[in-house]
């Protein structure tokens, strides 16, 4: 059965008796959770009855968590909150096309224009000119080399 579909195997469930969770003793796992809470949240509490309230709310949650998650409430609940997050991502994606569409539909200013726009090199010359135009610059570094091979290349 998909996660976030609700089926005819719902028509199936059977609600539980909950009276059975009421007055039960904590189990060992329902303690130590209790205790581990507490000592990780640094809970305090100003009475006894204060900190067993606490410790029966962990056990009823401990116990009734998967009664919860399979209960219809919780299945109808799940399934919408998944279709909103479907809507919102759709809705997402569909803002993210149109503002790429935005985007290339504006037109490209000029590069004569747009003084801001700048060449990052040169048009470089080819050829002969190139050769003679290179030997006479001073070359930035370990150009002499490149300075030599470059005029006796051309010709």
């Amino acid at each position: 059965m998909a996660r976030s579909q609700i089926t005819e195997t719902d028509e199936e469930y059977e609600e539980p008796d909950y009276a059975v969770y009421s007055n039960r003793t904590p189990t060992s796992l329902q303690r130590r959770f209790g205790d581990w809470l507490i000592d990780k949240l640094e809970v305090e509490f100003k009475s006894k009855v204060a900190e067993e309230s606490f410790r029966e709310g962990v056990r009823l949650a401990v116990a009734l968590r998967i009664p919860f998650q399979a209960s219809p409430e919780n299945r109808e609940d799940t399934a919408r909150e998944r279709q909103e997050l479907a809507e919102h991502r759709a809705a997402m994606a569909e803002e993210r096309t149109e503002r790429t569409a935005q985007r290339k539909q504006r037109p490209e200013p000029e590069p004569e224009a747009d003084e801001t726009v700048k060449r990052s090199r040169p048009v470089q010359k080819k050829g002969v000119e190139a050769a003679a135009n290179t030997a006479s610059e001073a070359p930035a570094r370990g150009g002499r080399r490149r300075a030599r091979a470059a005029t006796t290349a051309a010709f």
